[in-house]
Parts: structure tokens; sequence; C-alpha cells
């Protein structure tokens, strides 16, 4: 009688013991269950974080511009929500279907060319044109580009030019001036062996006149 309560006894601990091991397991799983839906959740939003993080100091390493603030991200949200959805672009023919032809009065005007020579100066040079088929002739042109050291006189512009074909330069033409030529300009044409005449624009010289006057006779 004894012995079999001693069995008995066994048995109710070993009861108990496996009840309490299956509670503790199930309270456990519980417990660990809800760890696993609370970790992952938390763990995803700071990768997420983290990786927008790294987009914004990537993109502005690059164009040197220090990372926003999260006042400046949120405006600029704010103002992209607010624009109109951008339309889906259109296929080229309908595309250049769609654009009005070209209109040539659309292109801005022209502004109107200052002549290089007027009044007296203009006469002149179609008097020497006429009168020296075989010469050629140039206005305005400065001592400088003739005379490699024409020192201070280098600025001095002649009213003409008058070469042979092959562009050596045979005389040069001023209008005359209250002033005159500057003596730099006469000595440094003089040092060249250059031809200079001086005409009135009051009384130009006649067509057959001119090679005579350039003492191209």
């Amino acid at each position: 009688m004894d012995w079999m309560n001693v069995v008995i006894g066994f048995i109710l601990m070993g009861a108990v013991l496996i009840g309490w091991y299956r509670l503790m397991r199930h309270l456990k799983g519980e417990s660990g269950s809800g760890m696993k839906l609370d970790l992952p959740k938390g763990k995803a939003r700071r990768d997420e974080r983290a990786n927008e993080l790294e987009q914004f100091v990537a993109t502005h390493r690059v164009g040197g511009v220090p990372p926003p603030t999260e006042a400046a991200t949120e405006a600029a949200d704010q103002t992209m929500a607010a624009l109109p959805p951008t339309p889906s672009p259109a296929s080229p023919t309908s595309a250049s279907r769609a654009l009005p032809p070209a209109s040539p009065t659309a292109s801005p005007a022209v502004a109107k060319a200052t002549p290089l020579l007027s009044g007296p100066a203009k006469l002149a040079y179609l008097v020497f044109r006429t009168a020296l088929p075989d010469h050629l002739v140039f206005a305005r042109v400065s001592l400088g580009e003739i005379v490699a050291d024409a020192g201070i006189a280098r600025g001095h512009v002649f009213t003409l030019v008058v070469c042979r074909p092959d562009l050596a330069v045979v005389a040069l033409a001023d209008l005359a001036t209250p002033e005159g030529p500057p003596a730099a300009v006469s000595t440094t044409l003089a040092r060249a062996g250059l031809r200079h005449v001086v005409i009135d624009p009051a009384r130009l010289p006649r067509r057959e006149a001119v090679r005579s006057l350039l003492a191209l006779d």
C-alpha cells in the first residue's frame, strides 16, 4: 500500500512538472513572438532612415552643397506635392504637328550697319577707285598696320591707302583738318619713304589728276 502511494506521488509530481514546463514555454513563446513583431519593424525604420541619410550625403557631396535640414526637406516635399502633374511627353510626330511654323518676322531686326565712309571721304574713295583701276584702294587703315616701328604715331588712321596689286603701299591720303597731321606721322612716313598727300575736302582732285597727285606717272 505504501509503495503504490509513492508511485502515484511520482506520477503526480511528473504531471505537475510537465504542466509547468509547457506553461513556461507558452509564456515564453508569446513574449518571443511579441519581440519578433516589434523588433523587425523598428529595425526596418532605422535602416530606412540610415539609407535616406546616406543618399542625402552622397548626393550633396557630388554637388558640393551641405545636406539640407529637416525643415528644408519638408518644405521641398510640400512644394513638389503642390506642383501639377507632369504631362506625358508627346511623340515627335505629334509634337512637330503642334508647333506653329517659324515666322521670318519673329527674328529680331538686324541693326543697320554704319557706313565706313561718308561725305567727302566717300567721294574721294570713289575718285581714287576710278582713277586707279590697276591699284588697290583701302579705307581707314592705321599707321601701325603699315609701319611696324611707328611708335606713338601708330594709332593715326589714314583716310585712304593706295597699294599695288602685290599689296605694297605706294601712297597714303588724308582729308585736311584744321590741326593737320601730327608731326610724328610725317616723321615716320618720311623715314619709311612713303608718299603722303593731304586733300582739301572742299576741292577734291579730278579723276585724271589723281595719278599725278600720287606721283604714279
